[in-house]
């Protein structure tokens, strides 16, 4: 390299590395490590192929339907309390009628008219010289336009949409010893311990959720890049969470709304407080409106990683009732230092083994395959324990084995024998 310019280059690699620009403090690193700790926000789902030129000419075919970017208080979206069960026995003519006409005011209700339309006709069903695909493509941009995440949510799930960030996020947490279970409760749920290929997480994520939800199947895409984004930059905000299962996951955020909802006088530092004050008047209008309906398929992106920080870090939760910490911690599979280890001394000490939630675990050969210091422990204790349905009675059980170990430590001339 050479020229009039030779010098200025110079000054700047050595800036560079510095760490020193002009008085700005830069760092030099992999791209891939700086998108993993820098991203703040963004809607993994939606790519910048979505948008085009002739979508926002779309928007602005009348006075009446313009849209701002900036504000969501003049929008009005009813009949929020409809699913899409409620269409499945109206006739073919109505909901025709409904694609045609595509009142974007009603957005709700176009998008299950097409899907319905598409169960009957398939995708690729023409109406009025476009498929259904395209239309509920259409549904999915404007919905992103107006805010309405529900609806984003679910067109994104009935459109199979899947971010291209989800297997490295995966390989994050894998590498900090955490695993991360998939689907639904009660339908399908896969615990992945390996590196997986996105084919693979996006079969077991469309395949799991219910019939009636499949907007989870999206929801659970935005938490696995919370996460890997929370641990990246937080990893004490995962200590005693061995498994992260997305759909308890989901329930706490569904507790913490529910806390936020039943909320009156709230202290301003409490978490809840710390939420409300982090919704703009514009979104607190909006979920005002949705009352008890309000759930975290309403909430966006933005404040679904606030939520999920918010639980994680467990800032302000001596704020909370007992109870509510312990929906909250089961929720999280949380368990407290040494947990594993003092399940492991009470092995030793119960001749007949340990069960839990109706599952048997012996003490032989468990003692003589295993040492209490591997994680094949830990993650067997885990998946006996994830069998409970209840994230408060898993809670008790977290506390009664502790102090059953607590009990066992200073008397050590007991056993539980057969």
């Amino acid at each position: 390299m050479s020229g009039e310019y030779f010098s200025h280059m110079l000054d700047l690699l050595i800036s560079l590395k510095n760490g020193c620009i002009s008085g700005v403090r830069v760092r030099v690193g992999r791209l891939h490590q700086l998108l993993n700790s820098g991203c703040m926000e963004h809607v993994d789902f939606a790519t910048d192929s979505d948008s085009n030129y002739d979508d926002f000419e779309e928007f602005g075919d009348t006075d009446s339907q313009v849209i701002s970017r900036v504000s969501i208080r003049d929008i009005h979206e009813d009949d929020t309390q409809s699913t899409e069960r409620d269409y499945n026995c109206k006739p073919d003519e109505e909901l025709f009628d409904l694609v045609r006409k595509h009142n974007i005011d009603t957005l709700r209700r176009v998008a299950f008219a097409i899907v319905v339309l598409s169960q009957r006709y398939g995708m690729g069903c023409v109406v009025d010289g476009e498929s259904l695909e395209v239309r509920l493509e259409r549904v999915y941009r404007q919905a992103c336009a107006r805010r309405r995440w529900w609806i984003v949510r679910y067109c994104a799930a009935r459109l199979r949409k899947v971010t291209n960030s989800l297997a490295p996020g995966i390989t994050s947490m894998l590498v900090r010893g955490k695993q991360i279970t998939v689907g639904v409760s009660g339908c399908r749920e896969m615990t992945i311990t390996a590196p997986t290929t996105p084919d693979e997480i996006a079969e077991a994520l469309f395949d799991s959720y219910p019939e009636n939800e499949p907007q989870a199947s999206v929801l659970q895409q935005e938490l696995i890049i919370a996460c890997s984004d929370l641990i990246a930059q937080k990893p004490y905000a995962f200590d005693g969470v061995l498994t992260i299962r997305l759909a308890w996951l989901s329930d706490a955020m569904s507790l913490m709304l529910n806390y936020m909802r039943n909320a009156g006088n709230v202290k301003k530092g409490s978490v809840i407080g710390m939420l409300n004050m982090s919704i703009s008047s514009a979104q607190a209008s909006f979920y005002a409106k949705l009352g008890e309906n309000l759930s975290v398929y309403d909430l966006s992106p933005i404040l679904v990683k606030d939520v999920v920080a918010a639980l994680l870090t467990r800032k302000y939760w001596h704020l909370l009732t007992p109870l509510q910490s312990r929906r909250l911690n089961g929720s999280l599979n949380r368990v407290p230092p040494n947990f594993y280890d003092n399940v492991w001394k009470i092995l030793e000490r119960t001749q007949g083994g340990i069960v839990i939630a109706g599952q048997h675990l012996p003490q032989q050969p468990t003692l003589s395959d295993m040492t209490p210091f591997e994680l094949t422990f830990s993650y067997k204790i885990e998946s006996m324990m994830s069998a409970i349905e209840h994230p408060e009675y898993r809670q008790i059980l977290v506390e009664l084995l502790c102090i059953v170990a607590v009990i066992l430590e200073r008397n050590s001339e007991l056993i539980f024998s057969d």
